[in-house]
């Protein structure tokens, strides 16, 4: 991402709420995500049933690394740094008609707009009974 660094102006609906801004990337989590200290990525819960959506509001890699140094240091501050939503639904759109989606490391060419809903208690998940 940062060799090619491709800047998007994405506009974003939230509850029947738009707003558009420029970013070089979007980050969409289930549940929400630690975003300062040693412990950034770390989630309280995964069973919230809510969607995250992370938006870096500095443009350029200098931005990016900065957002990074503040994050490390606990001086992130989500109204100056970036865009933090929670929601059940999103829809991301772009001016190109497909945008790369990175999902669990694997990169997809994907049409827009992209949509996103979370279905809490969808996944069925099996563990061993307690001794």
């Amino acid at each position: 991402m940062l060799r090619h660094y491709p800047l998007l102006t994405v506009r974003v609906r939230v509850d029947n709420t738009d707003f558009t801004c420029r970013t070089p990337l979007v980050f969409v989590g289930n549940n929400e995500y630690r975003m300062q200290g040693l412990d950034i990525g770390i989630r309280e819960r995964i069973d919230e049933g809510v969607l995250s959506l992370y938006i870096p509001r500095r443009e350029g890699r200098f931005g990016l690394f900065r957002i990074a140094f503040r994050a490390l240091f606990k001086r992130l501050r989500r109204s100056d740094d970036f865009e933090a939503l929670r929601a059940g639904e999103f829809t991301i759109d772009t001016r190109r008609r497909q945008v790369r989606i990175a999902t669990d490391g694997e990169v997809n060419m994907t049409a827009t707009p992209v949509r996103y809903r979370i279905r809490p208690g969808a996944l069925l998940v099996r563990v061993p009974r307690t001794a």
